[in-house]
C-alpha cells in the first residue's frame, strides 16, 4: 500500500504540479524522504477549543489523520476558512476513524481562536505549536506550503504527502486512500 501511494505522489509532483523544476524536484525529493516515515505528534499539547487554548497532557487519536502544518503567512481570514473546508472534507467520509490536525506556530494566528468556535474539534483539532517544533526534530523534510500536509495512519506513518484541499487531482487520491483504509476498518 505504502509503495503505491509513494509512486502515485511523486507522480503527481511531476506531471501535475505547477512547480518549477527546481521545486519540483525538492518536492520530489521529499516525497521520497518522507512516505513511510513516522511523525511524532507529542509536542502537541495546546489545543484551540472554541476560543480557549488548552493544554493537554495526551490525547486520543483516530486510525487515520491528515496532519497540515499551517503557513506563517497565511492570514487569519484565510486560516478560518481553510479551517472550515477541512471540516467539511473530513465530514465527507462520515467516520470517527479521520481527523484533521492543524498546526501553527505564529502568534499573530491566535487571533482565529474568536473565529473557530462553529468548527467541531473532534472533526478538526487545531493546535498552537508556540516553539515550532512540529517536523523541525524528526527527520521530515519540509518543502513550500502546501506540500507540508500529509495522510498518516494510525502509526503514525506517513501515507500521502500534499494537500487535498488545494489540489482536485491530491483530493481524488486522498479519497481514494481513506475510502481503502475505512473499508478495511470494518
Amino acid at each position: 500500500m505504502i509503495n503505491r501511494a509513494f509512486f502515485i505522489s511523486l507522480l503527481l509532483c511531476v506531471v501535475f504540479s505547477s512547480c518549477d523544476i527546481s521545486q519540483s524536484k525538492q518536492v520530489k525529493r521529499a516525497v521520497k524522504h518522507n512516505i513511510g516515515r513516522v511523525i511524532d505528534i507529542s509536542c502537541l499539547n495546546k489545543q484551540i477549543i472554541s476560543d480557549t487554548i488548552s493544554v493537554i497532557e495526551e490525547w486520543e487519536t483516530p486510525p487515520l489523520m491528515i496532519i497540515s502544518e499551517i503557513s506563517k503567512t497565511m492570514c487569519t481570514e484565510c486560516l478560518v476558512h481553510y479551517l472550515q473546508a477541512a471540516e467539511y472534507y473530513i465530514k465527507t467520509f462520515n467516520s470517527d476513524s479521520i481527523c484533521f490536525v492543524a498546526v501553527f506556530s505564529s502568534e499573530t494566528q491566535l487571533a482565529i481562536r474568536d473565529s473557530i468556535r462553529e468548527i467541531s474539534p473532534n472533526v478538526v483539532k487545531v493546535f498552537y505549536d508556540e516553539k515550532a517544533e512540529y517536523l523541525n526534530n524528526y527527520g521530515i523534510k519540509k518543502v513550500f506550503g502546501r506540500w507540508n500536509v500529509f495522510l498518516v495512519n494510525k502509526n503514525k506513518k506517513i501515507m500521502l504527502m500534499g494537500d487535498p484541499l488545494g489540489s482536485l487531482k491530491l483530493k481524488d487520491l486522498y479519497d481514494k486512500t481513506i475510502a481503502e483504509q475505512l473499508d478495511n476498518m470494518k
